[in-house]
């Protein structure tokens, strides 16, 4: 598919790719799709029912801002269903291909699971 002139650069090939992101996440942590990701009473993009609940993004640009707001619609979501919250940012060359992928997540979770 050829994509117009006029939507053709950094801000389309994130989006399409923020779609098979969400679906790779799912399918390497055993969880499903969240319908609508997250705009209905389920928060996030995927979820691991009792274990972790994650919230994809992916960006084209050398960096990316994560917001204290990001972080508590994340966490209230999960924390209330028994889950640790997760944001992961996907960065993308200028092909739109994955170069880098990093999960961000509350100290306490990374506490968690390194004591002993």
């Amino acid at each position: 598919m050829k994509v117009p002139k006029r939507i053709a650069g950094k801000e389309y090939t994130a989006q399409r790719r923020s779609l098979q992101q969400e679906k790779e996440l799912a399918k390497r942590a055993g969880g499903k799709l969240v319908k609508g990701s997250g705009r209905g009473s389920i928060k996030g993009d995927v979820r691991v029912d009792g274990i972790v609940r994650i919230e994809a993004k992916t960006t084209s640009k050398s960096s990316f801002s994560i917001t204290s707001e990001m972080i508590q619609k994340i966490e209230l979501a999960s924390v209330c269903a028994g889950e640790c919250p997760a944001i992961v940012v996907e960065f993308l060359n200028k092909n739109g291909k994955p170069i880098h992928e990093v999960a961000v997540v509350p100290m306490w979770v990374l506490n968690a699971i390194t004591s002993k």
